[in-house]
């Protein structure tokens, strides 16, 4: 995806996870390319709601990050199946200010950009719409970007797009190999089975 992006004129931004997603090679061929690389934090899960504890984390594992690639942005992580929004270290105006002071951080993509009027367009729950799949990932946007069908959000792009819009995805959905994508629908399914119950459970 990052390869197709940068043959079409893109820059994207790529956002890991450390330790899950943190692969050497691939965030320097990334980078590489001319794409951002970003740290997709998930502290306050990790660490069961320990805000200080979060705090350590953050900061350790964004400079195992940074061995790897320069990072100015962060942007969470949903893990839908756990009780924390791991938005919450950033929240608090005064804290959020020292955190981008002691990391370094130019901003919290969720928290620090005004997206009224911008197409949030993303493949949380492996489609195209704002439903229970999409537990944490949504934006206070006023610009209708839900889609039922690919074919549907594909014609959007085909007639008239909004002129801003943030395109988010997880490029593992987007394999063109059998195998993978059949595993990753597999993962996808099972997962958006647990978090319509974990829903059910806490109403």
């Amino acid at each position: 995806m990052a390869e197709v992006e940068h043959a079409l004129g893109f820059v994207a931004s790529y956002y890991f996870r450390v330790p899950y997603t943190f692969n050497c090679t691939i965030i320097k061929s990334i980078e590489a390319l001319g794409h951002e690389v970003g740290y997709h934090y998930e502290n306050l899960s990790d660490t069961d709601g320990d805000m200080n504890a979060a705090l350590e984390d953050f900061g350790v594992k964004l400079a195992k990050l940074r061995t790897v690639a320069q990072v100015s942005t962060c942007c969470m992580h949903g893990r839908p199946l756990k009780p924390f929004d791991n938005r919450d270290i950033w929240r608090d105006p005064v804290r959020h200010a020292l955190l981008k002071d002691r990391f370094g951080i130019l901003g919290e993509l969720y928290l620090d950009i005004e997206y009224t009027d911008i197409a949030y367009i993303n493949d949380t729950g492996r489609n195209w719409t704002s439903g229970r799949a999409n537990r944490r990932d949504h934006v206070a946007s006023s610009i209708a970007a839900s889609f039922g069908s690919g074919e549907e959000f594909l014609t959007y792009f085909k007639v008239r797009p909004h002129h801003r819009l943030v395109f988010q995805v997880h490029p593992e959905r987007w394999t063109d190999s059998l195998t993978g994508h059949t595993a990753q629908w597999a993962l996808d399914s099972v997962t958006n089975m647990a978090k319509q119950a974990v829903i059910l459970v806490r109403k």
